[in-house]
C-alpha cells in the first residue's frame, strides 16, 4: 500500500510504521555490556589465573559430590517406588484370587 505524499510526515492509523531507533538502541547496549563484561573477564581470568584453577578443582569435585548423591538419591527412591509398585500388584492378584476361590466354594 502506498502512502500519499500529505502523509508522508504523518504517523497515523494503519499507516503506521514501526520504530525501529528504540529496537536498535536496546540491541547495541546489550552488545556493548556483554562486550565489556566478555572483556572484564578475561582480564580477571587471566590475572587470577592460579587461583582460578583451584577453584575449578573444588568446582570439579563438589560437582561430583553433588552429581552422586543426587543419583544415589534417585536410584532409592526408584527402587522404593517398585517395590511399592510390586507388593501392590501382588496384594491385588490375592485379593481377586480370594474373590474367585469364594465364588467357587459353594
Amino acid at each position: 500500500m502506498r502512502r500519499s505524499p500529505e502523509l508522508e510526515g504523518q504517523n497515523t492509523g494503519a499507516n503506521r510504521e514501526p520504530k525501529l531507533k528504540v529496537g536498535t538502541t536496546r540491541i547495541n547496549m546489550a552488545l556493548a555490556i556483554g562486550f565489556l563484561l566478555l572483556l572484564l573477564g578475561m582480564v580477571a581470568y587471566y590475572a587470577w589465573l592460579p587461583a582460578t584453577f583451584y577453584f575449578l578443582q573444588g568446582l570439579v569435585a563438589f560437582s561430583l559430590m553433588f552429581w552422586g548423591t543426587l543419583a544415589l538419591l534417585l536410584g532409592v527412591s526408584e527402587r522404593k517406588a517398585k517395590r511399592e509398585f510390586e507388593r501392590a500388584l501382588h496384594d491385588k492378584t490375592e485379593v481377586s484370587e480370594s474373590q474367585t476361590s469364594d465364588a467357587q466354594t459353594p
